[in-house]
């Protein structure tokens, strides 16, 4: 039987994980070239942002395809908080500063993120009550 080619969303999410990867263990950006937002840490929003985006696109590549939305969701929760744990203790070898509230604020976006991409389901997955193959 033929290889199933991936789809679009897979394509996707290997394309932002990537991405995400190479950003994030690039030497760190100057402090003087990020703005400032005041009280709203441009760097912790940065975080938040991307990760929400890679929890909703975890979620939507459904790796756990019969499950539904929740299921799928909670998957990528779990898998987004490994990487970011991963992510912190490799930082420093890239000259990176590790930075816990850095995963507090990738947790914070995976869950928002998870939450999004679970509500809005049936959008390229149909109803969320009906398992797909």
């Amino acid at each position: 039987a033929p290889t199933p080619r991936p789809r679009p969303i897979q394509a996707a999410l290997a394309v932002y994980w990537a991405i995400l990867l190479t950003v994030t263990h690039l030497p760190q950006i100057n402090a003087q070239t990020t703005p400032d937002w005041g009280w709203l840490p441009f760097d912790k929003t940065m975080h938040f942002l991307t990760f929400g985006g890679l929890a909703g696109l975890i979620c939507w590549s459904r790796f756990r395809r019969t499950s539904g939305p929740w299921p799928n969701a909670a998957l990528a929760l779990g898998i987004g908080i490994v990487y970011g744990i991963i992510e912190e203790f490799t930082q420093p070898w890239f000259g990176r500063t590790q930075d816990w509230g850095d995963l507090v604020a990738d947790t914070l976006g995976l869950t928002v993120g998870a939450v999004i991409a679970a509500l809005l389901w049936r959008i390229p997955h149909g109803s969320p009550n009906t398992p797909h193959s």
